[in-house]
C-alpha cells in the first residue's frame, strides 16, 4: 500500500536519494541535483507540481515532477519526470503518477 502527497522543499534530500537509486539502476547519466530542484530559473512550485508516494513505513518510493511554462507563454509547454524505486516498478504506481500529472496539466491550461 502506498500513500500520495504533494512535496515541500524539505523533501528534497529524500527526493535526491530516490533519484540516485534510480540512476544507479538505470544508468541514464541524468543525475538530479539540488540545484535542479531549487533554481529560481524554473520557478517550480513543489506544493502543486511535485508529487510523492511513500510506502507503509514512510519511505519515499516514487517522485513525479511537473514543469509547465508560465501561462502567459503560448503555447504552454509541459514536461514531467518520473522516478520510481526499482523495487516498486510495475506495481501500478506509474499509471497513478501519469494520471495525476495529466490532471494537474489540465487544471493549469
Amino acid at each position: 500500500m502506498v500513500s500520495h502527497r504533494t512535496a515541500t522543499t524539505a523533501d528534497i534530500p529524500a527526493i535526491l536519494m530516490l533519484a540516485d537509486c534510480c540512476e544507479a539502476t538505470d544508468h541514464l547519466n541524468r543525475p538530479l541535483s539540488e540545484d535542479d530542484l531549487t533554481s529560481p530559473l524554473w520557478r517550480e512550485v513543489p506544493a502543486s507540481n511535485w508529487h510523492l508516494w511513500h510506502d507503509e513505513a514512510g519511505t519515499l518510493v516514487a517522485f513525479a515532477r511537473l514543469r509547465l511554462t508560465p501561462s502567459e507563454n503560448q503555447p504552454i509547454e509541459g514536461r514531467f519526470w518520473l522516478y520510481v524505486h526499482p523495487d516498486w516498478r510495475r506495481q501500478g504506481i506509474e499509471g497513478d503518477m501519469i494520471a495525476r500529472l495529466e490532471t494537474q496539466t489540465q487544471v493549469y491550461a
